[in-house]
């Protein structure tokens, strides 16, 4: 039998244990996409394996659907140490979110989860490795969507510090180029992005995922700088793109200083109350043109006290957007 039939059947065994209803063949033909005559093989393999499989029938419908008792696999399921990484990672963003309540509840999930997996050594040391290197830079948001096996090729070269070789395309210019690269860790925000030392450059470099067309893995190993910490690299700028660190200080207006005050800006962001009502926050941070793109969603209640530069930039930003949007309905 073929790996991927496998993974199939052992994935339905789980949908049968996780029903209280049961699954129906109409059922198994939608989850797996397959035809009725194959939904009954995966059912009968299913319950040649699992004979206490519970059928059971519905007089009103005239159909038949079966299950697993919660407890058929307990000893079957695998936890893996990116199953754990993940949930902690979604446990992060909601506390950055300030969500809590739910990231209190998912807590106590992968505490439990933690202390019934039955490979715990390996979990652990894989564990180390994969939440160093999962960062989270910006806001959360739309983002397109990434090849899940580039980024199974990626951990892989995460866990193992392998060098890959990557065939990436610019956002700015489309062309394509290779990159021999050492890769360090992910960036979470509306794009997403990995970070890797590129031989090419000789430097650390953020690429987004998305534009990554092929990654290749070598047979040569890298040695990961120990000094190097994606949490702190990640601080230094307002979301993914890295550029000299400068102070901000932008104030909020009476009406919306409460929410300002509610709200993440950066992990070093400071906030004065000032008489008037309005609050003014402060930060150093580098990445000017996101700073631009976020304070446009503040529309006209904010201002940009500190630097010039960022104030110029903003002002540089809304006059190409207006002089488009009047060519635009002038056009119309």
């Amino acid at each position: 039998m073929r790996h991927d039939k496998a993974e199939q059947l052992l994935q339905l065994a789980f949908l049968l244990q996780s029903t209280a209803e049961g699954m129906g063949l109409g059922d198994i033909e939608r989850e797996f996409g397959v035809s009725r005559r194959t939904a009954e093989r995966m059912r009968n393999a299913v319950w040649r394996v699992f004979p206490h499989m519970e059928e059971l029938s519905y007089d009103r419908t005239r159909s038949k659907k079966w299950r697993l008792k919660p407890s058929t696999l307990n000893r079957v399921g695998y936890i893996s140490a990116d199953h754990i990484a993940d949930l902690q990672l979604a446990v992060d963003m909601m506390r950055r979110q300030n969500m809590h309540l739910q990231a209190d509840r998912l807590s106590e999930v992968l505490l439990k989860l933690k202390g019934i997996a039955p490979n715990q050594h390996k979990i652990e040391t894989d564990l180390e490795v994969l939440l160093e290197a999962q960062g989270y830079a910006t806001r959360l948001g739309p983002s397109p969507k990434i090849d899940l096996n580039i980024m199974e090729q990626i951990k892989q070269g995460l866990l193992g510090n392998i060098k890959l070789y990557m065939t990436y395309k610019s956002r700015k210019d489309d062309t394509i180029d290779t990159h021999l690269i050492h890769p360090y860790g992910f960036l979470y925000g509306q794009r997403h992005h990995l970070v890797a030392w590129c031989e090419k450059s000789q430097a650390l470099r953020t690429f987004a995922l998305s534009n990554i067309i092929k990654i290749d893995t070598t047979n040569a190993y890298f040695v990961r700088d120990e000094n190097f910490d994606l949490r702190k690299y990640t601080q230094k700028s307002f979301g993914i793109y890295q550029e000299q660190p400068f102070t901000v200080k932008w104030k909020f207006h009476p009406q919306v200083a409460e929410d300002a005050k509610n709200h993440h800006f950066h992990p070093n962001q400071t906030i004065t109350e000032c008489q008037d009502g309005s609050v003014i926050v402060s930060f150093t941070a580098g990445g000017t043109l996101e700073m631009c793109r976020h304070l446009f969603t503040w529309e006209d209640w904010v201002e940009i006290v500190e630097p010039k530069s960022l104030r110029q930039e903003y002002k540089e930003m809304l006059q190409r957007i207006l002089k488009k949007g009047l060519y635009q309905i002038t056009n119309l």
